[in-house]
């Protein structure tokens, strides 16, 4: 069952408090909300739950994101209504600290920042104008919707033009070996996606699509930035082998480490034995891994 909050997460939460209510930090028409979530989390047993969120979303600076959680909280979402699991949330904290690590080594400059080519199943309605808002400091977002995979190929490489080394593209699985390897040949790199299970998934909240779509943006802007410079020991692979064991889908057996290579080195034969899969996000549960690629993207 859920347990007691200690003496230091009464600390930590009164330390939050007073720094969410900072003027400086947080609009005057906020501190109510705040006030309430953090009470609500409190009454109803929640605390303990809560605190690996809101800790990163503190640390990050993240205070609209922190916001929208503390949201949720009033209205029963994203709550865990199961036990504290102590082992998941180290690790979450843990990998979050490599995710800080790796994001910092990739660029944002808007002259270097990375363009991000997303087929246009993976949007629902408002979503990209969403996402530019969010993320535009951070990475560059083209929506590419084409009749069919031939045209695809061709947009890709078009868009990408005299941007290629920092383009990376999310395309639907239907692509051939032939079509992958022209959008390879460009210098941009792959990420390939189940587009049957992105268009199921229009259909579903966008509560329950942003997990994903975090995730995708994370995966995206790892896969562009791993080159053959980059050690196997660094926090950039490290954090990619987290999402390739968690994340993706294979066609038979393979070795993870193999095919982190091949989204390192656009090895076209190895990215088609797998693919990046829609997962929902889950009700009333704590997003333990949700920090991490919050803390990649905002670092």
């Amino acid at each position: 069952g859920r347990r007691e909050p200690d003496a230091s997460e009464e600390e930590f939460m009164e330390n939050l408090r007073a720094k969410i209510l900072d003027e400086n930090k947080m609009l005057r028409d906020d501190k109510e909300l705040i006030k309430e979530a953090v009470q609500a989390a409190k009454e109803r047993g929640y605390y303990a739950s809560s605190l690996p969120v809101l800790k990163e979303r503190v640390k990050t600076g993240h205070e609209k994101g922190m916001l929208s959680y503390l949201k949720d909280v009033i209205e029963g979402k994203q709550i865990s209504s199961g036990p504290w699991d102590e082992e998941k949330a180290e690790r979450a904290a843990k990998m979050a600290d490599t995710a800080r690590d790796a994001g910092l080594r990739i660029p944002t400059h808007p002259d270097t920042r990375y363009r991000l080519l997303v087929t246009s199943e993976f949007f629902a309605g408002g979503e990209l104008r969403r996402h530019r808002a969010d993320y535009g400091d951070r990475f560059d977002i083209e929506s590419v919707s084409a009749s069919n995979d031939e045209q695809f190929t061709e947009k890709v490489i078009r868009l990408s033009r005299g941007q290629e080394k920092r383009s990376v593209a999310l395309v639907p699985d239907t692509l051939t070996q032939d079509q992958l390897r022209r959008i390879a040949g460009a210098g941009i790199k792959i990420v390939r996606t189940d587009v049957h299970t992105l268009l199921k998934a229009r259909y579903d909240s966008r509560e329950e699509r942003s997990s994903f779509q975090v995730d995708t943006y994370a995966i995206m802007l790892l896969v562009r930035k791993i080159d053959e410079n980059t050690p196997e020991n660094s926090p950039l692979y490290e954090l990619l082998n987290f999402y390739v064991g968690r994340l993706f889908s294979f066609d038979g057996e393979i070795d993870i480490k193999d095919y982190l290579q091949g989204l390192a080195f656009n090895r076209v034969v190895v990215l088609l034995r797998g693919v990046l899969a829609y997962h929902r996000a889950e009700p009333f549960r704590v997003p333990e891994y949700e920090i991490v690629s919050a803390t990649l993207i905002s670092a």
